[in-house]
């Protein structure tokens, strides 16, 4: 079973850092906003905008921080908000899984996993 089926983002702490969740400081922050956002908009998994998260973000912090960056969350090596770059520019997609269709975004079932391995569940769902 899917586990964007069975989980909802308030099953998710968000008190530390998601240590270990993705392999990457930056990234493990924006995932932990990603989830503060999406517990505090209480819409569960429904797909946001770029905007909707950075003025949830920027609303969250002190005045002249800077926008949100998803720190290579999303799917794909677009742009450079998506793609990590190595040694003599070479490329290498991230598996780190929210969708991008359009101008919206969508947390993937990948992302979860993460966040489950990482043992990042308020307590054990059935």
């Amino acid at each position: 079973m899917l586990l964007l089926q069975r989980l909802t983002p308030d099953d998710f702490r968000t008190d530390d850092h998601y240590w270990d969740a993705f392999g990457n400081n930056e990234t493990e922050i924006s995932a932990r906003w990603v989830i503060r956002f999406l517990q505090d908009r209480g819409e569960g998994w429904v797909p946001f905008t770029f905007d909707e998260i950075n003025a949830y973000y920027l609303a969250k912090l002190d005045p002249g921080a800077r926008d949100f960056t998803f720190n290579r969350l999303i799917e794909g090596t677009h742009n450079h908000m998506t793609a990590q770059t190595f040694p003599r520019g070479e490329q290498r997609p991230n598996q780190h899984s929210i969708a991008m269709e359009g101008d919206t975004f969508t947390v993937t079932d990948e992302f979860l996993y993460k966040l489950v391995s990482a043992n990042l569940l308020k307590e054990v769902v059935v």
